[in-house]
This record gives C-alpha cells, structure tokens and sequence, in this order.
C-alpha cells in the first residue's frame, strides 16, 4: 500500500480517537455548567424566599403574562 496513504490514514484516526475525547469533555463541561447554574439560580430563589408559585408569577410579569400559555 501507498506509504502516504497509509501514514495520512494512521493519522486520520488517531485524530478522530483525540476528537472524541475532546467532545466528551466538551459535554462534561456541558453539563458541569448546567448544573452550577442551577445551583446559583436556586440559591438565588431561596435568598428572595419566593415559593415556587411566586416565582413563576415574577417570571410570568417578566415575559409578559407568557410563561405559561
């Protein structure tokens, strides 16, 4: 077989096995995000004291009657 050939196909792959480990961090980092989010958001609920029924009525005034219909 070609020598260039073969040499961009080894490279070829051990590229795609370093673009899969990437991509899975990626979606770690993904979903580590998501998660503090959540916790500072919250946290930031639980510091205003809204009860889960304020809270969709401050966000409902906020998109304008929306959030739920």
């Amino acid at each position: 077989m070609n020598q260039k050939l073969q040499k961009l196909r080894q490279e070829r792959e051990k590229l795609q096995g370093k673009l899969q480990t990437i991509q899975g961090r990626l979606r770690q980092m993904d979903e580590e995000i998501v998660k503090l989010e959540d916790v500072e958001i919250v946290g930031i609920v639980r510091e205003l004291k809204l009860t889960p029924e304020a809270l969709a009525q401050v966000l409902d005034n906020l998109n304008g009657g929306n959030v739920h219909g």
